[in-house]
């Protein structure tokens, strides 16, 4: 891990939301943090929405929202 990420109280405050949450509707999450939170550990069956495993909620402002996580066997082509 970089230092500059290392002390952080939100490690994901500089990520950068380009095209892709548009385009595709969601983001990609840095291996840094999928390594940190076991995103494959928890999700590596997850390839598709259509994976019931693969639904979570997010608790965002006392709201919550239908979200799922996947993992992409491959990078996207853009």
């Amino acid at each position: 891990m970089k230092l500059e990420r290392s002390k952080v109280d939100f490690p994901l405050w500089r990520k950068k939301v380009d095209s892709s949450l548009f385009i595709h509707k969601g983001t990609t999450i840095p291996n840094w943090m999928c390594t940190r939170w076991n995103i494959q550990k928890d999700f590596s069956t997850c390839s598709s929405k259509r994976n019931p495993k693969s639904k979570v909620q997010i608790n965002f402002n006392k709201k919550k929202y239908d979200g799922w996580v996947t993992i992409a066997s491959q990078g996207r082509i853009t």
